[in-house]
């Protein structure tokens, strides 16, 4: 009977562990295990749901294996740290890699965990045999099984310490993307969500640590189309305008007995005794609320960390998980960092020490908040950075799903903000960070790697686009169009000013060389002139290159130089297209590409590749 061994996931490194085959990992916000321990018998049943049907080979226990069991909850833990991934993610990538090992052991595939090469031979027999299944089923099935081979793959990666391990498996493709990239919002919108929160964080938490006296008034861009405006907020939550009975509209403040009496109408028996009644309950409602630890002080506490916590992310930009997974103490622990105007602060989130790097004019906020979470904790205690408070005013972490829950709150005051999500505000923090550095600059800010931050938050906005490709073609337009070629050296993509000395335009992912026809694309002394001539050369030169880039006598280095000098040719032929006549264009096009009539020049040397069987 195995004894099992719960360890608490993230941990890293992990502790002494006895008997690997009896470990199970446990994170905190799952509440199922995962049996990791089961790979370390070659000979086993576990794909019944109950426990009790679950049947191990005690002969077939593996001594290499009982070790991968340990290497193996190291790299998820690592995995986990690494990506910032949630619970629930890593809980499914882990499970991915234990489906893989199951099938392979259930249908005899002998091999080694714990080598690279014998796992890598056996997933591609896993891979084959996933498309073979999922042929004939729906989408979400291939979907799905694409989900799961990419997750394992990832989890083995981490595994064999190796990023380009399983780089030749061809998993399964899915059919549509899982998700879309995220737009970047507006600036407008995303200023107006910043000083709508910081207005009321900074209002509401000085009168709620100060205990002045109710209403709260809050000056901000709570208008239409942000224009500034106040708003006087009642022990209720409620505006003025929406005040219960018994207060001023105007003030906020109860009203007396005989201000009462005057709006109620004459009629009945009893309209003194409800003005009365009127009075003496919101009387003693606005004393209760003006007590230093009341239940609406508390309540618009909550409400001014929840507006802080949206200023957080949208300040510091991590994954919304990573966020809520903060540790901190009273006092923020500063560190310097090479940034101007910007300070790094250490926490704790998962186990692992981190630093954050936010500007200076958020320092003033933070110290604020942290004055705001001692009195949401008072009497109690809890480690966590953000807080929020249940339906018994006990603290306790914020959730991930805290911005619904502030958009719910603005919107019983009648303040209107655009409703970004958290998604949303990582994708600006990126568009801002990789817009002033570099890829990798923004990749360690983020906390990503770059093919995702590339992939999933830098694409913009459409007028941001625009702007940049405008920038690009005013700067290609002078070393590559030109009317004047009276002295230029013709060549075969164009004409060059002075021949043998060539000069690299800025960024140029290729050396140019003279003796290189290719490369005068990304010389500053190339012309390319309005003319049908120029027009068939970069064509022809296009033809060629793509026949050759086909050709697997190349490395992937190669092919990635070949799809630079392509990239180049289609934006110069575009631009060509937009500056000749359209049916002098497409007669040309079609004369290269679709009848194979080249220039001489790259006619010549098609030849010469054909003749080398390199196309």
């Amino acid at each position: 009977m195995r004894q099992p061994i719960v360890l608490l996931m993230p941990t890293s490194p992990l502790p002494a562990i006895a008997f690997p085959e009896n470990l199970f990992l446990k994170w905190s916000g799952i509440a199922r295990l995962l049996d990791i321990g089961q790979i370390s018998y070659l000979q086993r049943k576990t794909n019944s749901n109950a426990r009790k049907n679950h049947t191990f080979d005690a002969g077939s226990l593996c001594e290499v294996r009982r070790r991968c069991v340990i290497q193996l909850a190291s790299a998820i833990a690592e995995h986990q740290n690494e990506e910032g991934l949630r619970d629930n993610s890593i809980y499914f990538k882990a499970r991915s890699a234990l489906w893989f090992i199951d099938w392979a052991d259930e249908n005899g595939y002998e091999f080694d965990l714990s080598s690279a090469s014998d796992t890598l031979r056996v997933a591609a027999h896993w891979i084959t045999f996933e498309k073979q299944r999922t042929a004939a089923l729906t989408l979400g099935s291939q979907n799905s099984s694409a989900n799961i081979q990419s997750a394992a793959i990832g989890i083995l990666r981490t595994y064999f310490h190796d990023d380009s391990w399983g780089a030749e498996l061809k998993p399964t493709k899915r059919r549509k993307p899982r998700t879309s990239t995220t737009a970047v919002p507006s600036r407008s919108d995303r200023n107006r969500l910043y000083a709508t929160c910081k207005a009321l964080f900074t209002t509401i938490a000085n009168h709620v640590l100060s205990c002045e006296s109710y209403p709260i008034t809050v000056k901000g861009p709570f208008g239409e189309n942000g224009t500034t405006t106040e708003i006087a907020i009642l022990n209720g939550g409620k505006l003025l305008s929406e005040s219960p009975k018994g207060y001023s509209r105007e003030t906020g403040r109860p009203l007396s007995y005989e201000e009462i009496l005057i709006t109620l109408p004459k009629n009945g028996f009893y309209f003194r005794q409800a003005a009365r009644g009127t009075a003496e309950y919101s009387h003693a409602n606005f004393t209760k609320a003006n007590l230093p630890r009341s239940a609406t002080r508390l309540n618009h506490a909550t409400f001014a960390a929840l507006c802080f916590a949206a200023m957080f992310v949208a300040t510091i930009g991590q994954n919304i998980g990573f966020i809520c997974a903060l540790d901190g103490g009273e006092e923020p622990d500063l560190v310097k960092v090479t940034k101007q105007n910007y300070r790094g602060i250490r926490w704790r989130a998962r186990g692992k020490e981190v630093t954050v790097e936010v500007p200076l004019d958020f320092l003033p906020l933070l110290r604020l908040y942290t004055k705001l979470r001692s009195y949401l904790l008072e009497p109690h205690t809890s480690s966590a950075l953000l807080l929020t408070t249940d339906h018994r005013d006990f603290p306790v972490r914020l959730p991930e799903t805290f911005l619904p829950l502030l958009y719910k709150r603005l919107q019983s005051l009648r303040v209107q903000v655009p409703k970004l999500s958290a998604r949303q505000l990582r994708a600006a923090k990126q568009d801002f960070a990789i817009s002033n550095g570099t890829p990798e600059d923004a990749s360690a800010l983020m906390g990503h790697d770059i093919r995702t931050g590339i992939r999933q938050y830098s694409n913009g906005n459409s007028k941001k686009q625009r702007e940049e490709i405008s920038k690009f073609l005013e700067r290609l337009e002078p070393p590559s169009l030109s009317p004047e070629c009276a002295e230029d050296t013709e060549s075969a993509v164009g004409g060059c000013s002075k021949f043998g000395s060539p000069v690299a335009m800025e960024h140029a992912p290729v050396e140019p060389k003279c003796r290189s026809s290719e490369s005068c694309l990304f010389c500053q002394r190339n012309r390319i002139h309005e003319t049908a001539e120029d027009l068939r050369k970069l064509l022809s030169c296009r033809f060629c290159l793509r026949e050759l880039s086909m050709s697997t006598l190349f490395s992937s280095e190669e092919r990635a130089t070949y799809s630079k000098v392509l990239a180049r040719l289609d934006l110069l032929i575009a631009e060509l297209k937009v500056r000749l006549d359209a049916t002098a264009f497409e007669r040309c096009r079609a004369d290269v590409e679709d009848d194979g009539n080249l220039h001489s020049f790259w006619s010549a040397k098609l030849d010469q590749l054909i003749a080398l069987e390199m196309v």
